[in-house]
């Protein structure tokens, strides 16, 4: 292997000589070859020093031998950073030495270092293939040298990159990332020699070494060779252009023959250079061209041909080509693709056509702008009105008969505009932008909303007039204030949802002890009767949380198709009997039928009723009115279009105030001392929640009008399990499973069922109940019930719990307990086999009854 090293080392060098020399000869004067030429000779210098030193037996000689080489590759990332430089056009760089200085910098330090001794090599070690480099690893310049390559190297590529970017010639880009390619292919091989050289435990060969270089310098030269960046001959640029012109360029001979085509016509055309070349220029066009003909320049409209037969129109020049005697020898045929500026064309024409429509349909327009609904005016700087459309003339009959165009000033039309309307008039002259604002007016005892835009028009480069458009939007109105209303329910109705679902576990807890004691102290009466007190207390606090869970829409909508019109008489019966309220009621014929909760409806009729009672505090008369409606696309209304019923409660009461309104089904808003303002704020949810709305009218003195909107529906009765009280607790045997998350409401039924003679098994969550019913089934003992808790926080819910129970054993019997009540999919449930459902608070009573109800039953 030694002895064949000098040969190929001196092969090598050739190679690294003749590139160099190759690129001198080619301009010695350009700084980019004579950098190249300066590579090649310092990887020729590198490459003899490491063949000596392979060569040489003295172990010092060696030493001081590599130590030399080592010149070459430490000063050559700088040299081809400065060669980038050159290469990218760097010039603010490369004309300031001080900075060329300083990238050699690092490499005359690392060219120090190597000869102080210790620093960079620790020893030499004999081996078959030579001396053996044990480099110092510990040692500063080592390291200092490792990142010196890492970093020059990073520059290499960020120099190369950014000048690719910057490029938008796509020949120069090509150039650039050849470059990169090439630099980061020598990359790889330094990677690999570094690897195998370990593995081997050897010294990389100069062979490697060798071949990093020469991939470098094939690349570098390989753009040399292109020339694409270099200097470029007249004839060459010459070259270039017509044949790289966007217009299609056809070359021929005396007698028509195709001697070259540029790249625009291989582009259009789909012919190659070697299709064509030799033969007819003829074969191109539709109609036979006789070139013999043509002594001088001409230009026509041609059709070419294209390789799949298609046609294009070009606008054609030929012109001949004359020697020295004025003989033709060829012509030079140059077109351009003649569909663009046709199209041009084509447009003038229709935009002249367009404007000519435009003239004529004047009248038109002008007719278009009076069938418009908005109001439209224009005024001069004297806000005198210079033109209007016919809705602005219908709006200002009641107001102004006589309009003068040109004389007649809009605060004369509408003597109620308010100063900062006209305000907003100077402000738009003054500033030339435009306005847009929001207006209310009170016209004809009722309050408009109009949205108002205010545009100023130049003429002689200053704002002569402002166009005003003038959109009604009293009903957006409404329907934003709606959407606001609904906002501020859902709010405050999730807050409403988690104290009534808190409250009603410690009621559970509370009622459910009282029962146990009372049951205790049935044989004493005064303590039975004080617990009885205390009972019936807790009994009235469980109907505070139901309410708030209706109003938070957490409460069971327990749907029936039933009659709407016999309820709404019987809850005004009952609830205004004995008042000095005149009820009078009219229920329309063949009145929509619909899906709604008796209780939640009932709820809404009570609430509506109790405000109109308290709105006539000295009696008066109270109209209800039903009938069907159809609700269209942009009614006006919050609701989605379809049938629906409107129940209206119509009473002589005082009325209310604008600011009043908008805030009446606001939680906790009342005008009443004794109102807790859930009322009507209750009625609105659970309307809601029926896919319905209230809308309300009011004014001053004239009393108010509640009307209830509910959706037409078919659908079929939900079925909830009802439990009825009775005065005896029953007892019972048998084991039950119990899931619930709060522990004191865990704690407490378990007492309760132990009281009632069952052996109880508690579970915090549904990963638990699964566990221990599992257990029993295995062992042989099934639990007669399971109770899970509807809501669980951060895990399954009841719900869920028991689907998942009925995979391990269908006959499974479980009972859902909640302070919600049951939600929308409890009738899927109670298909699956639920067994029933009791809403928090309940007392042992109501436990009791439905246990041994459940427990006795088979199946």
């Amino acid at each position: 292997m030694i002895v064949l090293l000098p040969f190929i080392s001196i092969f090598v060098c050739i190679i690294y000589i003749h590139f160099g020399f190759y690129a001198i000869k080619k301009n010695k004067n350009d700084p980019l070859y004579r950098l190249f030429f300066l590579v090649a000779i310092i990887c020729t210098y590198w490459s003899l020093c490491i063949t000596v030193f392979y060569l040489v037996k003295n172990k010092i000689i060696a030493k001081n031998i590599y130590l030399m080489s080592l010149v070459g590759p430490i000063i050559l990332p700088a040299i081809v950073i400065h060669y980038i430089l050159t290469f990218t056009k760097r010039t603010s760089v490369q004309k300031k030495r001080i900075l060329i200085g300083l990238l050699y910098l690092p490499s005359l330090i690392n060219i120090i270092g190597l000869f102080i001794p210790d620093t960079s090599i620790r020893d030499l070690v004999s081996s078959p293939f030579g001396w053996i480099i044990e480099i110092n690893r510990t040692s500063p310049f080592v390291w200092f040298y490792i990142s010196y390559n890492l970093i020059y190297s990073g520059i290499i590529i960020f120099l190369l990159s950014r000048w690719k970017d910057t490029l938008k010639i796509r020949e120069r880009k090509k150039q650039a990332t050849l470059i990169i390619v090439f630099l980061l292919l020598s990359i790889l091989f330094v990677v690999v020699e570094e690897i195998v050289s370990r593995f081997l435990m050897i010294h990389p060969f100069p062979p490697v070494s060798n071949i990093t270089a020469i991939i470098w310098l094939v690349g570098i030269l390989f753009i040399i060779k292109r020339n694409k960046y270099m200097r470029i001959s007249p004839e060459k640029a010459v070259h270039e252009i017509l044949f790289n012109m966007m217009d299609i360029l056809i070359l021929t001979g005396e007698k028509g023959e195709i001697i070259q085509i540029n790249q625009q016509l291989t582009h259009l055309l789909g012919f190659t250079e070697k299709e064509l070349s030799g033969k007819s220029a003829n074969i191109l066009f539709t109609e036979e061209l006789n070139l013999s003909d043509i002594q001088i320049l001409t230009q026509s409209r041609k059709i070419i041909k294209t390789k799949q037969e298609n046609t294009i129109p070009v606008i054609l020049r030929i012109e001949p080509i004359k020697n020295n005697d004025q003989d033709i020898f060829g012509y030079l045929l140059i077109g351009h693709d003649a569909r663009e500026r046709e199209k041009l064309e084509q447009e003038i024409i229709e935009r002249e056509n367009a404007e000519k429509r435009l003239i004529e349909s004047r009248s038109l327009h002008i007719s278009t702008i009076n069938a418009l609904d908005e109001i439209i005016h224009v005024v001069d700087t004297d806000l005198r009105i210079i033109l209007c459309n016919e809705t602005f003339y219908n709006v200002a009959k009641g107001f102004k008969k006589n309009i003068i165009l040109g004389e007649t000033k809009l605060d004369e039309v509408f003597p109620f505009l308010k100063d900062e309307v006209l305000m907003e008039y100077r402000e738009v002259f003054t500033t030339g932008k435009p306005i847009l604002s929001e207006e209310q007016n009170e016209i004809g005892g009722g309050t408009f909303y109009t949205e108002v835009r205010k545009i100023p028009v130049m003429k002689n480069h200053r704002i002569s007039f402002v166009v005003t458009i003038i959109r009604d939007v009293t009903d957006k109105k409404k329907i934003d204030q709606t959407q606001l209303q609904s906002g501020i329910v859902d709010s405050v109705s999730l807050l409403a949802s988690g104290i009534a679902h808190d409250y009603n576990n410690l009621l559970t807890t509370i009622l459910g002890n009282i029962s146990l004691a009372k049951n205790y102290f049935s044989h004493r009466l005064l303590h039975n009767e004080a617990l009885s007190g205390a009972e019936t207390a807790v009994l009235r606090a469980r109907e505070l949380t139901q309410q708030l869970l209706t109003f938070s829409q957490k409460g069971t909508l327990v749907k029936q198709t039933g009659d709407i019109g016999k309820l709404l008489k019987k809850s005004a019966s009952f609830f205004l009997s004995g008042s000095n309220i005149k009820c009078d009621i009219s229920i329309s014929d063949n009145l929509y039928k619909t899906s709604f909760d008796k209780q939640q409806i009932a709820r809404v009729f009570q609430n509506l009723l109790l405000n109109a009672k308290q709105a006539m505090p000295g009696g008066g008369a109270l109209s209800i009115r039903t009938r069907n409606r159809i609700i269209e696309e942009e009614s006006g209304v919050f609701l989605p279009p379809g049938k629906y019923i409107e129940i209206s409660f119509i009473d002589q009461g005082e009325g209310m105030s604008d600011e009043i309104l908008p805030r009446i089904f606001n939680p906790y808003f009342t005008t009443k001392e004794s109102g807790s303002g859930l009322g009507l704020a209750t009625a609105y949810s659970i309307v809601k929640k029926h896919g319905g709305t209230i809308e309300v009218t009011s004014k001053i003195g004239e009393g108010s009008t509640f009307s209830v909107c509910l959706p037409a529906d078919e659908s079929i009765e939900e079925v909830e399990v009802e439990i009825k009280r009775n005065r005896d607790i029953k007892k019972g045997k048998g084991t039950i499973l119990l899931m619930d998350d709060d522990r004191d409401v865990r704690d407490t039924l378990k007492r309760i069922l132990e009281h009632m003679g069952y052996d109880v098994k508690d579970a915090e969550n549904g990963n638990q109940v699964i566990s221990l019913y599992t257990s029993a089934l295995k062992s042989g003992r099934r639990f007669d019930l399971v109770i899970l808790d509807l809501t669980i926080q951060g895990g399954e819910n009841g719900g869920q719990v028991f689907q998942n129970l009925r995979e391990y054993d269908p006959l499974i019997k479980a009972v859902i307990i909640s302070g919600y009540g049951a939600n929308e999919n409890f009738s899927n449930l109670h298909q699956m086999g639920l067994k029933g459902f009791i809403k928090k608070p309940f007392d042992v009573v109501e436990l009791s009854e439905l246990l041994e109800k459940i427990i006795a039953s088979s199946g």
